[in-house]
């Protein structure tokens, strides 16, 4: 019965059906403001009966909740004590669901194909969402899923302009085309781990091929830059590790073929709409913002090394006046850090990055040891797949923050995590429970 739980939370994740509770600001914002999403109803089930059980205490447990702990000390001195608890309440329930991903998937309890699977077709269907969206150039009516509202006169709403033309970037029921973005990524790369996890079936082979054809027309939709470039690189390292292994490369020349006949066509039919989009300067206001964010993330750093507490980067930056010596004196531009590891550090503080960043190495040597040791199998496709998921989401967060503060970017992040963990967990080097050293 667990594992139908994980199933469904995997399936479910672009689904954001919430519930608005309490706000601890005058303003509602998904930042401030407390949601009870459904998934979080299907997430507190799991953990309370299965989950929170099926973990095992070993170093990287331990590491990350003390690392949970780190952004929950700025309480002691904050002004929005309540906020920094909330936060930390969410993220600790995240990082209970990795934990719990990772021992149910090395017990066999959850199935890796499974998983995958389960990504491919919610992602295709977003695709097909964001597909009908460009069409209309506004939403379809699936706002009970967490569809944004958009019209072609809408403010506020990502789009992209080509000379006097302006068009809307999908958004599936996802918050924001980025968004939308990393998950596709997400389901392209589970569609080609599923090439070389061997489905056998002709038929499998060739809906496969269909779904990368899907998926990568709605990411050439959302116009997202950072989605582009990570997808490059995620297909890139597929391919390259599929061409240097033996058993792969006939899949490889299939999969090969299905990328080149796929870019052919699209850019046939929108490459006048990607040319102008894919070059960017520091002055327009995506990239010159990013800076001026990250600049105030170092400011934050600078004057509060041990952290200002979770959930409040934007309220103590605005309270100490970096958005308007940045130039960012709308209430708007008052956004998140939009790069994961300034933003951690400003909230978690020095120490509290460090450790994020020494579990991130733990996971990544403990996976390529265990890699090692099984290379040219099964289990080595399946952790190469695993670690391209996670690194794919690390990359986008160089340039974004919703892994860390969006229901949607946390359930895809700490999956990722969870994923990783438990393809690599018998390595040794994370650290054997103690009723296994018994």
């Amino acid at each position: 019965m667990s594992s139908w739980f994980v199933y469904a939370l995997v399936f479910l994740i672009p689904v954001g059906m919430k519930k608005y509770l309490y706000s601890f600001t005058s303003g509602v914002s998904d930042y401030h403001s407390i949601f009870l999403f459904g998934i979080d109803v299907l997430l507190v089930v799991f953990l309370v009966i299965w989950g929170i059980r099926t973990i095992k205490w070993n170093a990287v447990t331990k590491l990350l909740l003390v690392f949970s702990l780190l952004g929950l000390f700025p309480i002691l001195w904050s002004s929005n004590a309540w906020l920094i608890v909330f936060k930390w309440f969410h993220l600790l329930l995240f990082i209970l669901f990795a934990l719990s991903v990772a021992a149910l998937l090395e017990k066999g309890t959850i199935k890796l194909k499974a998983i995958l699977w389960l990504l491919v077709i919610s992602s295709v269907l977003q695709s097909i969402v964001g597909f009908f969206q460009f069409g209309a150039q506004a939403s379809v009516g699936l706002h009970l899923l967490g569809e944004s509202f958009i019209t072609p006169l809408t403010k506020g709403v990502a789009r992209v302009g080509v000379g006097d033309l302006s068009f809307l970037r999908i958004y599936g029921t996802m918050p924001h085309a980025n968004i939308l973005a990393a998950f596709l990524v997400m389901g392209l790369v589970a569609a080609i781990g599923l090439l070389f996890l061997g489905e056998k079936k002709r038929w499998k082979n060739a809906l496969l091929g269909l779904c990368i054809f899907s998926l990568l027309g709605g990411l050439l939709l959302t116009f997202s830059r950072s989605g582009w470039i990570v997808t490059a690189l995620s297909i890139a390292a597929l391919l390259v590790y599929g061409f240097f292994t033996k058993s792969l490369r006939a899949r490889i020349f299939f999969l090969s073929g299905v990328i080149l006949v796929t870019f052919a066509a699209l850019f046939i039919q929108f490459g006048w709409l990607v040319f102008p989009r894919a070059h960017f300067t520091a002055e327009e206001p995506s990239v010159d913002h990013r800076v001026r964010y990250n600049t105030i993330g170092a400011e934050l750093l600078l004057h509060h090394p041990f952290g200002v507490g979770w959930g409040n980067q934007i309220l103590t930056a605005a309270e100490e006046g970096l958005y308007g010596e940045q130039g960012l004196s709308l209430s708007w531009q008052e956004q998140p850090i939009h790069n994961l590891y300034i933003l951690i550090a400003t909230e978690s503080g020095i120490v509290g990055i460090a450790a994020f960043l020494i579990f991130l190495f733990l996971v990544f040597r403990s996976t390529f040891r265990r890699f090692k040791e099984t290379r040219g199998g099964e289990t080595a496709h399946e952790i190469f797949v695993c670690g391209v998921l996670l690194g794919g989401l690390l990359l986008f967060g160089l340039v974004d923050h919703f892994m860390w503060d969006l229901e949607a970017g946390q359930l895809m992040f700490w999956l990722a995590v969870g994923l990783l963990l438990g393809v690599g967990f018998s390595s040794g080097v994370i650290g054997a429970s103690a009723s296994q050293k018994k």
